[in-house]
């Protein structure tokens, strides 16, 4: 957009009512002002013109030197600030030109031609081609010297045909004050800053986008940087979540809701950096410990994933009928209860109500309706007990039993 000035000449039309420029330098009043009385129109117009042409023509060159507005709006203090600041863009500046070089070779001269490049000097110039990498300037066939933006070579892009933008020489190379509007900020490279949506932030992939508070406080809330379901098996976790971390690193932590309760020690396995040892107190775990459905954190620590808390055995099955029945914990653990008959003095087997995954112990009780009978239990597995008796006749027992 055009700067523009509030500040316009006075009686400058064809046919003006003013006083010939002859005959108001011979008046008088030239040097002594008007008098009291009536006063010719013309000649005060004649004052009202030099004193408004000279005005407004400051102010034009204010505008057009710092493409700024120039108002009449009684502010002194601004007006002579930016008037100042013209002269001094003025003395150090190359004025416009209009580059005739070809893509990432600028080319170009003012008159009166520069007779040297001096630290400070100032260019506006009008590229031809939009650039494609590292750009030169040839100032007034002065010598090839590199453009810079911010100290860094200039970026495919940066340059765009038709555009103008403003170069200072620094003593070594021209360095670019303005920046392309169609050139992407990064890290090494101004240039304009687009905002990231929300999505973005929670997909966190994007590298070129600045964050909002908003887009921050979202993505954490969403929880898909450390949270994930379980889509693997019981005692073999695999989580996946969003971004993908690069690596494990201590301190790494996540959030699982399991997919199966564990029977046994576990693994998980994070985006498939490799499945790792989960343990609990520095200990392989134990059936039970994570529950199906349950949430649970696990930080890394360098080596396994730490299992910050376990769940409490819950009971998962029990079955009570007569004269036997069973408990079982969501960790495996089983207690049993039943009646069994002894009825001779050798090793008799009987069989639990149900069987132990892994291994057992029992006692026993035994009465023969006269006296406490000595029976006694001489060997266990995961499915039966060895029962011996002292008595030769029929004793009704109690066989207790626990294992996992």
């Amino acid at each position: 957009m055009t700067a523009s000035t509030d500040f316009l000449p006075f009686a400058t039309g064809a046919g003006a009512n003013v006083v010939s420029q002859a005959l108001y330098a011979a008046d008088t009043a030239v040097a002594n002002g008007f008098s009291s009385g009536i006063a010719s129109s013309a000649k005060f117009n004649k004052v009202f013109r030099q004193a408004s042409f000279v005005a407004a023509g400051i102010a034009n060159w204010i505008a057009n030197t710092l493409n700024t507005n120039v108002p009449d709006d009684g502010n002194l203090t601004t007006f002579v600030a930016n008037l100042a600041t013209a002269v001094k863009v003025a003395a150090t500046s190359g004025g416009f030109i209009t580059d005739s070089g070809s893509v990432n070779a600028l080319v170009g001269t003012s008159s009166p031609a520069p007779a040297a490049l001096t630290a400070g000097l100032q260019v506006a110039i009008q590229v031809a081609n939009t650039n494609t990498g590292a750009v030169t300037f040839n100032y007034g066939g002065l010598g090839v010297k590199a453009v810079l933006s911010e100290g860094n070579a200039v970026k495919a892009g940066q340059l765009v045909a038709g555009q103008i933008y403003l170069l200072m020489y620094d003593g070594t190379q021209w360095e670019l004050l303005s920046v392309g509007l169609d050139v992407p900020a990064t890290t090494g490279q101004a240039g304009i800053v687009a905002l990231a949506a929300n999505s973005d932030v929670v997909a966190g992939a994007d590298t070129a986008k600045a964050v909002t508070s908003q887009g921050v406080a979202k993505a954490v809330q969403g929880g898909s940087y450390t949270y994930a379901g379980d889509s693997g098996s019981a005692n073999a976790i695999v989580v996946a979540l969003t971004p993908a971390p690069a690596a494990y690193s201590a301190g790494f932590a996540v959030e699982v809701r399991m997919n199966a309760t564990n029977t046994g020690a576990t693994t998980i396995n994070v985006n498939g950096l490799g499945a790792k040892a989960v343990q609990f107190g520095g200990a392989a775990l134990v059936a039970g410990q994570l529950v199906a459905g349950q949430i649970y954190c696990m930080i890394y620590d360098g080596t396994n994933f730490q299992l910050q808390s376990s769940s409490a055995p819950t009971i998962v099955a029990f079955s009570f009928g007569g004269s036997s029945g069973y408990i079982q914990w969501s960790n495996g653990f089983k207690i049993q209860v039943q009646d069994i008959t002894v009825t001779t003095a050798s090793s008799q087997t009987f069989s639990y109500v149900s069987a132990f995954n892994t291994w057992s112990r029992a006692w026993i009780n035994g009465d023969d309706g006269n006296n406490d009978v000595s029976v006694y239990v001489t060997g266990t597995t995961a499915s039966t007990a060895t029962v011996r008796s002292a008595t030769t006749g029929t004793a009704g027992c109690t066989l207790f039993s626990i294992g996992y």
